[in-house]
């Protein structure tokens, strides 16, 4: 079997996204709390693509409680 190259991301790429995924968890939060969970969760549904184990887990946690 052919070797799989992975285009593995700089340590700054990395950082950058962690850090944006953790503004947008805190914007679904932010959503949550003003009562718009629809807003919430597409927000959510893009940390789940792009975020760290941890930030998945927050975001599946709080998409299991939005109503």
């Amino acid at each position: 079997g052919g070797r799989r190259t992975i285009k593995k991301k700089t340590i700054g790429e990395e950082a950058a996204t962690m850090s944006e995924v953790s503004t947008k968890l805190d914007l679904a939060r932010a959503y949550i709390d003003m009562g718009d969970p629809e807003g919430a969760r597409s927000i959510l549904d893009e940390v789940v693509k792009e975020g760290s184990a941890v930030q998945k887990q927050e975001a599946e946690r709080l998409m299991s409680s939005l109503p």
